[in-house]
């Protein structure tokens, strides 16, 4: 296997700014938070869109202007109607939640400044005094109370899919204008990690959106974060103007403008040409550009996301635990990484990435071994079967090139057939929750969880309704016990039993977790690249 273009860089080579939020800090039952900016201050599909660049780096009048290219675009500004990560890039420049992670992954004061558990089933934040919306609004609990119901509620709501990310919350109540309970059935540990990720709890401003219909909501924006919305597009651009009146210290950006574009080219060439000042999943051929070009740099980090090849349960062939280790054999996930990624890649053998809390190190990846998945597939009793399936192309890191990489080695086995059904992200995502014919019983996708916590991810891609394959009644009971222990030990213990259990069981062919790959303006802005995948502004210093 050859890779494309120049290996001559590779992961171990390029600049790795970065930081990895640890799951080390997520702790569940601490309370206070630690130090922020200052305590008195605070996937690219095929689809339309723009694939053009906005304003040049500094305007005509002085002002500092940030472009940021992504590979997918935005489609809608309502925080709890969205599990996507390119939408929460726009998104986060104007909303804020109640307790955040800086780059460092340092769990830090947002909208509250303080939080513990009062006791099991109640876990209070005091809120932030003096916070105004970028309407004038006054912020108040009652502001955090509608927005966690809202989630969580679907008579407050609707089915949001932010309910994944804060497990176990039942809603929450007022206890006075600046204090509010999160309700639990018992000790939740997932608090912490749920309210701080930026797919958590997502704080909207009551009045405004009880006054707007639903479909204006998805277009428009008033929050209390460091930017205020100037014009949106959706599926085009998003421009932001600096909020003057911003309750903590105000950004090194006037303003920020985010495009889009679902070609690689398009967004290294723009790069290259000043025109863009960040973008998102640069191709590992092009980082030689990148890097030998002056004033453009390469910065990369270990991501969240873990690619992988999921298997529904009670679908055959894959009712045979047989035969779902036999796809596991069947690849070689090493020489993929190395070949096609460059290196800029992690194998993995269970769900949970290194820097997630309950991972497991002595979990190794399934070795290459095409006899064994061969000898397993004979012994399945389902040898002959014909697979295709379904892959989301447009948001991973070359995921056309690794997809078809892994299912060509999977088709090299004399028993089975598999061909990639190579999709764009839209219709990939219209299929992923649907019923009948449509429904997916096996396919290749990445999943990115900002929770830092096994069991959000386990939870959302193996228990749940949309996309959950493989609800085994032992798993269930497994994470369920996780997430009702106080204990952060047995916590720990109980989520590597299940990574365990998942590595033995293989509901999934376990791929690889993926690197974040940037390009860089280096001559105007410093930046360190977050685990996450989220791009901030307010966290980019102008030089």
């Amino acid at each position: 296997m050859s890779s494309d273009g120049d290996s001559s860089y590779d992961r171990r080579s390029v600049l790795k700014g970065g930081a990895a939020v640890t799951a080390g800090l997520i702790a569940g039952c601490s309370g206070g938070g630690g130090a922020g900016p200052s305590t008195d201050d605070g996937a690219g599909g095929d689809g339309g869109g723009a694939d053009t660049p906005g304003t040049e780096v500094t305007s005509e009048d002085g002002e500092t202007v940030l472009n940021v290219m992504t590979s997918q675009p935005n489609t809608t500004l309502d925080p709890h109607d969205t599990g996507g990560i390119p939408d929460s890039h726009v998104i986060y420049h104007s909303i804020e939640n109640l307790i955040f992670r800086n780059d460092e992954g340092e769990l830090i004061p947002a909208l509250a400044t303080d939080w513990g558990r009062e006791e099991p089933g109640r876990f209070r934040f005091h809120l932030r005094e003096g916070v105004e919306w970028h309407n004038g609004d006054k912020f108040t609990a009652e502001d955090v109370v509608f927005s966690v119901n809202r989630i969580v509620d679907d008579d407050v709501g609707y089915a949001s899919t932010r309910k994944s990310y804060i497990p176990g919350v039942t809603g929450a109540e007022a206890v006075d204008d600046l204090t509010v309970d999160i309700l639990s059935d018992s000790i939740n540990p997932l608090i912490i990690p749920g309210f701080s990720a930026f797919l958590g709890a997502a704080i909207m401003n009551k009045e405004w959106v009880q006054s707007h219909e639903r479909e204006y909501v998805a277009q428009n924006m008033v929050g209390t974060g460091p930017f205020v919305l100037e014009e949106y597009e959706s599926g085009v651009q998003a421009t932001f103007s600096r909020n003057d009146n911003y309750w903590g210290e105000a950004p090194d950006i006037d303003r920020a403008v985010f495009d889009w574009s679902g070609e690689a080219a398009t967004r290294v060439n723009s790069l290259l040409a000043d025109e863009t000042d960040l973008t998102v999943n640069i191709p590992p051929q092009d980082v030689p550009r990148v890097e030998e070009n002056e004033g453009t740099a390469i910065k990369n980090v270990p991501s969240t996301r873990i690619c992988y090849a999921f298997m529904r349960r009670g679908v055959e062939p894959f009712t045979s635990k047989k035969f779902r280790k036999a796809l596991n054999y069947a690849i070689d996930v090493e020489a993929v990484i190395d070949d096609v990624l460059a290196g800029f890649g992690t194998p993995t053998g269970q769900p949970t990435l290194e820097m997630m809390f309950g991972y497991d190190p002595d979990i190794d990846p399934y070795p290459y071994d095409p006899d064994m998945a061969e000898q397993l597939i004979d012994e399945s009793g389902f040898a002959g079967v014909e697979l295709n399936p379904p892959c989301r192309l447009g948001r991973y890191l070359k995921g056309e090139e690794w997809m078809t990489a892994w299912t060509g080695q999977m088709d090299q086995l004399p028993n089975v057939t598999v061909e990639p059904n190579l999709m764009d992200s839209a219709s990939f995502t219209s299929r992923l929750g649907a019923t009948g014919d449509q429904q997916m019983d096996f396919a290749i996708w990445g999943y990115g969880q900002p929770t830092f916590d096994a069991s959000a991810t386990i939870r959302s891609t193996l228990t749940g309704d949309a996309i959950g394959t493989f609800p085994d009644p032992e798993l269930i009971d497994l994470i369920d016990q996780a997430d009702s222990e106080g204990d952060r030990e047995e916590r720990e213990r109980l989520l590597q039993e299940i990574n365990q259990w998942c590595h033995e069981e293989c509901p999934w062919v376990f791929m690889h977790g993926q690197s974040s790959i940037y390009g860089q303006n280096t001559a105007d802005y410093e930046w360190t690249p977050r685990s996450d995948e989220l791009l901030n502004a307010n966290f980019i210093e102008a030089k």
